[in-house]
């Protein structure tokens, strides 16, 4: 690792950039950087998302994470990320002792590491947690308060030669964040946990459609273009020749007015803001057949948060619709019945009955009253009482259903 600025595993800040040729071969980087940080129109957490995915560009890493530390709970959550990443993200706590920021924090200095199984670090909770081959990383602190860690990631080891991995690049993408950070303090927390939100969100909405299209219909939609690619199962839900051309409007048309605007208005959202939608609506297919659909959508965004697609799924829920009403319905019914006949219901394992209003009625008996089983035999007349406990304990052990017609 000599003459790349990281002489030694742990570095100071402060340490020289090293020969003329990387100052000059980081000249670059700091315009690019320069340019994020006087750029007025974004938000404080899209200018530090900016700023970790130039300097994971710049140390020729996969990513950079901000993080919060909180020592004296030992967690360590990432609060932003320059790229979505397929195991941590943003929002995600681990314990501070599975992680290299925890070096950081205890040493006061930054961290380089180019290859950890070779610069001995193959036994280490982060390597062992995480698989970390690569990482820099320094404090982040704010007012004079340690907020956590800019750190910049890699699972493979960093080849030789590539990027800039000196301590002014990490030291300005640090100073950066932190200035950021500074000029924000008070909005910060919120704004943050917004973005952890939406974070959260995509990824639940994202892990909801893949688990959907494997099930059903699945389509995209390209908002420059306006084109529309279903799957063949698409096709089949709206009872459509297949490949037939199909637009956004023709598609809208084959749900209800109740359903149609419902289903318009949650699209608009999830192209212009990013805002994914799951719903249940009506549709009625291209054959006349009325069925129940639940349509999920999720936006594709560029790295500059722009949507630039749509995609989703659709699947056919007719059948559990119409379980659902025969529930409502059985429901409907046995509520209307309870108010002119009585109900029951026996606990197995104590064997005390649990009788509705009309039962104490029935039985003239105060409702305050508890019974068990025998206790509800007994009511019955003498010659009633060998035929109910016997239909009693067959419904019991053999799961018999029973309609009797007994005095009492």
């Amino acid at each position: 690792m000599s003459g790349d600025g990281f002489s030694e595993v742990f570095f100071s800040l402060e340490a020289d950039s090293g020969p003329p040729e990387k100052k000059a071969e980081g000249q670059g980087y700091r315009d690019r950087l320069d340019e994020i940080m006087e750029s007025p129109g974004e938000g404080f957490s899209e200018k530090i998302q900016a700023i970790l995915r130039l300097g994971a560009e710049w140390l020729g890493v996969e990513n950079g994470h901000l993080t919060e530390i909180d020592p004296a709970a030992g967690t360590h959550t990432i609060a932003l990320a320059g790229r979505e990443a397929p195991a941590l993200g943003p929002g995600d706590t681990t314990d501070l002792s599975n992680t290299y920021c925890r070096m950081v924090i205890a040493r006061n200095n930054a961290l380089g590491i180019t290859d950890a199984p070779e610069q001995g670090f193959a036994e280490d909770p982060a390597y062992q947690a995480q698989g970390l081959s690569t990482y820099f990383g320094a404090k982040v602190v704010v007012s004079g308060e340690l907020y956590g860690t800019a750190c910049f990631v890699d699972r493979e080891p960093r080849p030789e030669g590539s990027g800039t991995p000196d301590a002014v690049a990490l030291r300005l993408l640090v100073r950066s964040i932190e200035q950021v950070l500074g000029r924000t303090r008070g909005d910060q927390p919120q704004a943050l946990q917004q973005s952890r939100e939406r974070e959260e969100t995509l990824r639940q909405q994202k892990s909801l459609l893949e688990q959907t299209q494997k099930l059903a219909g699945a389509w995209e939609v390209d908002l420059e273009t306006e084109e529309i690619a279903w799957s063949s199962e698409m096709y089949r839900i709206y009872e459509l020749p297949p490949n037939t051309e199909v637009t956004l409007e023709k598609a809208f048309s084959f749900y209800p007015p109740e359903g149609r605007e419902k289903l318009q208005s949650a699209f608009e959202r999830c192209a212009q803001s990013g805002e994914p939608y799951d719903l249940e609506v009506p549709l009625v297919t291209a054959e006349g057949t009325r069925r129940w659909v639940q349509a999920v959508g999720a936006p594709a965004k560029e790295e500059d948060g722009e949507v630039t697609k749509v995609t989703g799924a659709l699947q056919d829920i007719t059948e559990q619709k119409e379980v659902e009403h025969e529930l409502r319905r059985q429901k409907s019914l046995l509520e209307q019945t309870q108010r002119l006949a009585g109900a029951w219901e026996v606990d197995l394992r104590t064997e005390k009955m649990s009788w509705s209003e009309k039962v104490y009625q029935i039985h003239e008996v105060d409702p305050s009253t508890e019974v068990g089983v025998e206790e509800g035999i007994e009511f019955y007349a003498p010659e009633a009482r060998p035929i109910i406990r016997d239909a009693f304990r067959q419904c019991v052990e053999e799961g018999e259903p029973y309609d009797l017609e007994l005095p009492i």
